[in-house]
């Protein structure tokens, strides 16, 4: 199994990055050639998404369940959620939460910012081919991953100064 996990802080407030966050067909724009189609509603336990990525038949499928969604609230100022990769290609789950942080939001001063904590556990079938490939795999994906979720930060930092 490859696990890797990425820190994001993000001047804007919880929020705004939870909806950024948690809106499934927007996360299409960090990955090149990727579409995704909700399954159910998207918030809740049991309903999920679909990422397709690739061309034509060389396209695959990665179906995600939401086992765990959390939004933040008056109560609790953090957000979370748990997804599970179902498809047959690629197994393995996604844990990302959303707290308040000491980050400036929209760089007036201290406080009313997020950081966006993001964990994954990629296994690739066969999963022989991640116990050898391991580590490669979650250098490449916390790579990867780091880079989308540091650019939908500068998105979301973008549209919290628009306001």
């Amino acid at each position: 199994m490859a696990t890797f996990r990425v820190e994001v802080p993000i001047a804007a407030p919880v929020p705004l990055v939870w909806a950024r966050l948690t809106d499934w067909p927007a996360h299409a724009q960090l990955a090149p050639l990727t579409r995704i189609r909700v399954v159910g509603s998207g918030d809740v336990p049991g309903s999920g998404f679909v990422a397709r990525t690739g061309v034509g038949p060389l396209a695959f499928d990665d179906p995600m369940q939401i086992e765990h969604f959390e939004p933040p609230g008056p109560v609790r100022p953090q957000g979370r959620f748990r997804v599970r990769k179902t498809g047959r290609l690629l197994k393995g789950w996604v844990e990302a939460e959303v707290r308040p942080d000491e980050v400036p939001a929209g760089g007036t001063g201290p406080g009313g910012g997020s950081l966006l904590v993001w964990t994954e556990e990629i296994r690739v079938v066969p999963e022989s081919l991640t116990r050898f490939a391991g580590p490669l795999i979650g250098a490449a994906a916390r790579l990867g991953y780091g880079s989308a979720l540091r650019r939908l930060g500068r998105d979301i930092e973008g549209e919290a100064t628009r306001g």
